[in-house]
């Protein structure tokens, strides 16, 4: 039984944090996603579904996002405001981007 319960406590250990970032994006945001891919795609709902979701990933990706590994804080925080700025509701780009600029700043300081 101490085994078993051992076992429900690591599951659950593992499975809220997922749920809690589940729930992290602010509904302004969420439905700001949908209604662009709704625009964008009108009828296709498994596009826009894939859409959506990656978007919704990339922005909890984005907002947990404060550390990398080798980079000044500050540059990684000057990264992604650039890319905010620009992409203001794309979060799957501005992740692209920010991670494109931190590879290439990784290999220019090594």
């Amino acid at each position: 039984m101490k085994r078993i319960m051992i076992a429900v406590c690591a599951c659950l250990l593992l499975v809220l944090p997922v749920v809690a970032v589940a729930q992290s994006v602010p509904s302004l945001v969420e439905q700001k996603i949908k209604e662009h891919y709704e625009e964008k795609y009108p009828g296709n709902y498994s596009v826009q579904e894939t859409l959506v979701r990656s978007q919704l990933d990339a922005y909890r990706f984005m907002q947990r996002w404060d550390h990398e590994p080798g980079v000044p804080d500050d540059v990684l925080r000057d990264l992604k405001a650039r890319y905010a700025a620009k992409y203001p509701h794309n979060y799957s780009t501005q992740k692209t981007l920010v991670q494109s600029q931190i590879k290439s700043y990784l290999k220019l300081h090594q």
